[in-house]
Parts: C-alpha cells; structure tokens; sequence
C-alpha cells in the first residue's frame, strides 16, 4: 500500500528492497569493470586468491558455494546477487562473460598453463568462442587468436564442457 501511486491511494514510497540490491550490486559491477579507484576491489581480490571476482558472478551456483570464500562481502554480495537473479527468474547457468582460464567450473583450466597462454594471445572470455549463436571452429579460433595446432585438444575439452 505505501509503494502504491497516490491516485490509488498510497505514498508512492520507493521500494527500498530494490534499492538496497541496487547499492549492493554496485560492488559487482565494480569487480567486473576492476575500477582502479576502489581499494576495497583489491583487498577483496586478495581474499579471493583462488579466482578473480570479475569471474565470480557468472560461476555456477554450486561451484561458488564450494569455493568457500573467506570474504564475508564478497559472500554478501554474491547472497544478494543469487538472490537478484531468482526474483528476476535469472539462468543460474554460466554466463559468455566468464573467463576461460582458471575456470574452476572448468578444471582443465585449472590445472592446464596452456589456457593461461590462450589468455595472453587474447582469447579471455568463454564468449569470445562464438559468433553469434554457433561456436568458432578451432581454425577460426587458432586464426584470429594464433593458436598452435597442438592446442585443438584443448579446444576440444572446452567444447565439450560448453555443451554440457
């Protein structure tokens, strides 16, 4: 009733559970655009040494919670991020904008260097692998990303996590 329009008979008082998400989000987008000016950003790296938090939001829910983050902000921030995406009906699938690298949903990143290569030549992000809808072939891949050969195994590990 107090959230309700004046002609209906109410206040027409902001919904504050709305924007008290919103404020707490904030630090979300803060990890995925890693704005230099916030030195909390890096003390919350630091807690969270075994991935990047700009990976974080976009992990599936139960790798999260295995994770066993030490940060009671972080684990804030990811309470209310889950609980943002399930009154939005969110996927709680992995979302394109996850890193390939270090991926602990995904571990042979983890424990294979040669994904931190793929990184270095440019080839970061899980959606980078595909154009429009369809996945890259691994020789569009190794073209535009200078992949070497002996990497199609690789590719071919990370195609079949993506389509599982």
């Amino acid at each position: 009733m107090l959230l309700s329009k004046k002609e209906k008979g109410g206040l027409n008082l902001p919904n504050l559970s709305n924007h008290y998400w919103a404020a707490q989000l904030r630090a979300l987008i803060m990890w995925i655009t890693k704005e230099k000016d916030s030195v909390w950003v890096e003390m919350e790296q630091n807690a969270c040494q075994n991935i990047s938090l700009e990976s974080l939001p976009f992990l599936n829910e139960k790798t999260r919670k295995r994770l066993k983050m030490g940060n009671e902000w972080v684990k804030g921030t990811l309470k209310i991020w889950s609980a943002v995406r399930k009154k939005l009906k969110l996927s709680n699938s992995m979302g394109r904008a996850t890193k390939i690298a270090k991926n602990p949903d995904f571990v042979p990143s983890t424990m294979d260097a040669g994904f931190n290569k793929w990184a270095n030549k440019g080839l970061i992000y899980i959606d980078q692998m595909f154009q429009g809808q369809p996945m890259k072939s691994f020789t569009q891949l190794q073209k535009e990303f200078n992949l070497p050969a002996q990497d199609f195994y690789k590719f071919l590990q990370l195609r079949d996590y993506l389509h599982s």
